[in-house]
């Protein structure tokens, strides 16, 4: 298990999607979305739903996690 931190500037009005975007062209690693749960405050956040309506703000920190394979 490994953990690396990065930071993005996103508008809260970016859905989760374009999120996921940045990370993956930032970790140059192919993330298919069905492998990979974003977590903000102990919660899941989803790609159809903006930043702001998932409550996350500047300076929110997220975790995402990756499954290598099932």
């Amino acid at each position: 298990m490994s953990c690396k931190i990065y930071e993005f500037v996103v508008d809260p009005n970016d859905k989760v999607l374009v999120l996921r975007e940045k990370i993956h062209e930032e970790i140059q690693f192919p993330i298919n979305p069905h492998d990979s749960i974003i977590f903000y405050q102990g919660k899941r956040i989803f790609n159809d739903k903006t930043l702001s309506e998932q409550k996350v703000v500047d300076g929110s920190v997220l975790h995402l996690i990756i499954s290598r394979g099932r």
